[in-house]
């Protein structure tokens, strides 16, 4: 039987009748006793039979053996997330089939997870794989978890600018902010575009140059200051 589980209900057989009797001969089935309780930890325990009788025969008794085997367990490493060029956390774990209300206390080692997913992996979902625990009373199988790396917030601004009165807009340059692992403007596949409330024949003043839109692989753009 399984670990925690009621032992079963004991059988036995018989060598040595005659004249083709057979257990109905038996007047006084035997009773049986084990030293294994439902709590018993996974080994082997003596079956000990004991108060049989028959008419026409003298009995003897041979032991037989229960074997408590491991229970079934499933350890889970849980989901997790992260941004963009952050450290992985740290992985947790779930469990599915602990008996007579024990927790992972009774674990002789503590499960382990590993994830292919490094600071400057990109923006996408990756393995996390549970390994390494060991328990006296169970058998450990294992589910993957799904570490996803989400994108990093970016923001960026148009750089203030001047000129003459009859003039075309000067080129306006962009800075960015939140830039992860030495990452520059050249990972930005589409770039944002500017817009300036002013043209030639503007009257002198000043207008907003506003900045929207652009895109890139592991950033999101959540930021946008006019010049």
């Amino acid at each position: 039987r399984l670990y925690f589980e009621a032992n079963p209900e004991f059988t036995f057989h018989c060598e040595g009748f005659k004249n083709e009797d057979t257990k109905s001969v038996i007047t006084t089935e035997p009773s049986f006793e084990c030293s294994a309780k439902q709590t018993s930890s996974v080994g082997e325990y003596e079956i000990t039979p004991n108060g049989a009788e028959a008419t026409n025969y003298a009995i003897s008794y041979t032991n037989g053996t229960l074997t408590v085997n491991k229970a079934p367990l499933t350890i889970q490493v849980e989901n997790a997330e992260r941004v963009y060029g952050e450290e992985n956390p740290k992985f947790t774990f779930a469990y599915s089939g602990f008996k007579n209300e024990e927790t992972y206390d009774v674990l002789s080692e503590r499960p382990s997870a590993k994830t292919e997913a490094i600071a400057t992996s990109g923006v996408g979902t990756y393995n996390i794989v549970p390994s390494g625990a060991e328990a006296q009373n169970y058998d450990i199988t294992y589910k993957n978890g799904t570490l996803t790396v989400t994108k990093a917030p970016l923001s960026v601004s148009a750089v203030s600018n001047t000129k003459e009165y009859g003039e075309t807009n000067p080129k306006v340059a962009l800075t960015y902010s939140g830039f992860k692992n030495n990452d520059n403007e050249d990972c930005i596949s589409e770039k944002p575009t500017v817009a300036i409330a002013a043209d030639r024949l503007s009257d002198v003043g000043e207008y907003a140059i506003t900045v929207s839109g652009g895109k890139a692989q592991n950033y999101e753009f959540t930021e946008y200051n006019e010049g």
